[in-house]
């Protein structure tokens, strides 16, 4: 106890006599009654509403003890407002380090402006801003016990968010996401409201100011992307005086399946999306797209723009431009036609040999066609049942760490959308012979394979087994892998 509380007790047991733990007398009235020195100190100052105790009244009349109880009593009152002046001190101070807490900027000055500010502001109905009130004591409220949130109890609480929205857990590594963050910290009071609707003597209900859906889709949006593009070209325009600019277009289309040609500027400082054109309803000839890129051309200036990379399909529009501006290069995208080269190579229903630079070059894709195609059925039937992915796995296990092949075991299937995927798969099935040998000699694909209802599953499951153990085959595949490496590494270079 600090030297108050001390002498507050020792004050009260002063003022009894003849006490036991149950029955106390008064020194100075002579009532009797039971407790501890609470009740004692009710019964002397007798400030105490709602209980049995009554003040003392100086029943006894003896002067000398009635003198040495107005002392006591005027020592109880000094003790009394002592300690009301010190829990009125602590209370400010705490308001102050709990402001502080939020805001570390703040410092004492401004923490009282604002509680100047907030005593004066009038209060809607119904919803009232967290700084007419202190912020550990209305989050308190909310907590069982009072307690005060910890860290961990944040982060927690960061971790069941990410996970009911489904964010992925890497945007919390993003710097523009923590710095949002650490400005909500910071803002502190003024980002919390209280609504005080439920009623009187209701807990009120704590409510993050955070804007809705629907305030972020479109005025935050909209603000955002019009600061970001004006940023961006400040930043773009400071060196094309030096450099220029090229401008690079492709089409593409919506979840609602609407044609849209995307138009992109490419700059020193970054590439930037300067709009998307829906093309919805338009004949896209040669003309067509030849004019929106003059379009684009006239608004940033001809005199910046030097270059227009654009796919085959469109090289036709190449003499609208040039036409308009002829100091403009416009050039096929070179990751595009490799990318069409290799998918010649694997495209089912090609016919004939693929020639390109005016007969200079032609190479008959029959044979790598059938070859590739042969690779897909392999990966393709492994994958598509569970037993034999199982059973491949498993073979997978067997092989010592240090003899896996490099970049992977996994089968892959090749994709539509992504560059060279029929080598990448083919490379893959090279790498891992070995392995798929070991899968379709073992005793428990012969005997899965022969438990199969299925004529057709039964016919495959041979028709692979055969594929895989035909070793002039794979002398193929590293030929058709060798051959088109080269390209192959052109095209990532290019596609980066």
């Amino acid at each position: 106890k600090d030297v108050e509380q001390r002498d507050q007790f020792e004050l009260c047991w002063s003022t009894v006599d003849a006490y036991t733990s149950k029955s106390k007398t008064c020194r100075c009235c002579g009532a009797e009654y039971s407790g501890g020195a609470n009740r004692i100190w009710v019964h002397l100052l007798g400030r105490r509403v709602g209980t049995s105790v009554r003040q003392c009244t100086y029943l006894n009349g003896d002067p000398s003890i009635q003198a040495e109880f107005d002392k006591i009593k005027l020592r109880a009152v000094e003790l009394e407002n002592a300690n009301a002046a010190k829990n009125a001190a602590h209370e400010h101070s705490r308001q102050l380090t709990a402001a502080s807490s939020v805001n570390p900027l703040a410092t004492q000055s401004t923490a009282t402006e604002a509680d100047r500010a907030a005593a004066t502001r009038t209060p809607s109905a119904n919803v009232v801003d967290l700084t007419q009130m202190d912020m550990r004591t209305a989050l308190g409220k909310q907590r069982t016990g009072g307690t005060i949130l910890t860290a961990d109890e944040v982060d927690a609480q960061w971790s069941r968010a990410f996970i009911a929205t489904g964010g992925a857990f890497h945007h919390a590594d993003n710097k523009e996401f923590r710095k949002a963050v650490l400005m909500t910290a910071l803002c502190g009071q003024r980002y919390v409201k209280v609504d005080a609707s439920q009623g009187q003597g209701a807990v009120p209900a704590l409510e993050s100011k955070l804007p809705k859906r629907t305030r972020f889709a479109t005025t935050l949006l909209d603000a955002t992307d019009s600061e970001t593009q004006r940023s961006a070209k400040v930043l773009m325009h400071s060196t094309l005086a030096d450099t220029g600019m090229g401008i690079t277009s492709d089409g593409m289309a919506n979840v609602r399946n609407q044609p849209l040609i995307n138009v992109i500027l490419l700059t020193p400082t970054g590439q930037f999306v300067e709009h998307v054109i829906n093309a919805e309803g338009e004949d896209k000839t040669n003309e067509w797209v030849g004019e929106r890129i003059n379009e684009v051309i006239h608004a940033q200036g001809p005199k910046n723009v030097v270059l227009v990379v654009m796919d085959g399909a469109c090289r036709g529009a190449f003499q609208y431009i040039n036409n308009v501006y002829p100091h403009v290069i416009c050039i096929i995208c070179c990751a595009h036609a490799i990318d069409l080269l290799l998918e010649d190579f694997a495209k089912e229903g090609t016919q004939g040999p693929v020639v390109a630079g005016e007969g200079r070059f032609s190479f008959d894709t029959a044979w790598t066609r059938d070859r590739l195609a042969a690779g897909r059925r392999i990966v393709k039937f492994i994958t598509n049942h569970q037993k034999t992915l199982y059973l491949y796995r498993e073979k997978v296990k067997q092989v010592p760490h240090g003899e896996l092949p490099k970049g992977g075991t996994e089968l892959l299937k090749p994709g539509a959308t992504r560059f060279a995927t029929e080598f990448i798969s083919a490379e893959r099935q090279l790498r891992c012979k070995s392995i798929l040998q070991m899968l379709v000699v073992s005793p428990e694909y012969d005997m899965w394979a022969r438990a199969q209802r299925a004529e057709a599953t039964r016919t495959a499951a041979a028709e692979v087994k055969a594929l895989v153990l035909n070793n002039a085959r794979w002398d193929e595949i590293e030929a058709i892998i060798t051959v088109c490496e080269p390209l192959y590494k052109i095209l990532r270079v290019t596609q980066a």
